[in-house]
């Protein structure tokens, strides 16, 4: 059986890690705008293919882009919160994993996390398929 923990990041891995949202972010952008493969502008400060405007209205596309990236990721987390608590996990756990309080965690998802009367009663699930993308199911037990 696997053990998974965590550490925090290097600055190195925050850095892949920001690039990656920022390019999926661009990609977006010029997804939306009607851009394919290979078109400029290829970044939105590509000074040979934008002018100033050309270069707010980028700056702008990519904007609304993270917006989007940011409004998924909280969709998933919301999800995520409540897979770790039919898993058992507590407003605490959860908590600590997002880098908030027990009581923020309560408040924001009050029907996921464990109550005083402690776990809920494990059962098989799907919906981590649903959240995930994916065949595997979550064994609560």
């Amino acid at each position: 059986m696997v053990v998974m923990w965590r550490r925090e990041p290097t600055d190195e891995e925050v850095d892949r890690l920001r690039d990656a949202v920022r390019e999926l972010s661009w990609h977006q952008a010029r997804t939306l705008s009607g851009l394919m493969e290979g078109d400029l502008p290829r970044s939105p400060f590509d000074a040979e293919s934008l002018d100033g405007a050309g270069q707010r209205a980028a700056v702008l596309a990519v904007l609304a882009a993270m917006r989007d990236v940011r409004d998924l990721a909280d969709e998933l987390i919301a999800g995520t919160v409540g897979l770790a608590g039919r898993t058992g996990a507590g407003g605490e756990a959860i908590g600590n994993a997002l880098g908030t309080s027990r009581s923020a965690v309560r408040k924001r998802w009050p029907d996921t996390v464990a109550g005083a009367s402690g776990p809920r009663r494990p059962v098989f699930t799907t919906v981590g398929s649903e959240l995930w993308g994916a065949a595997d199911q979550v064994d609560e037990r």
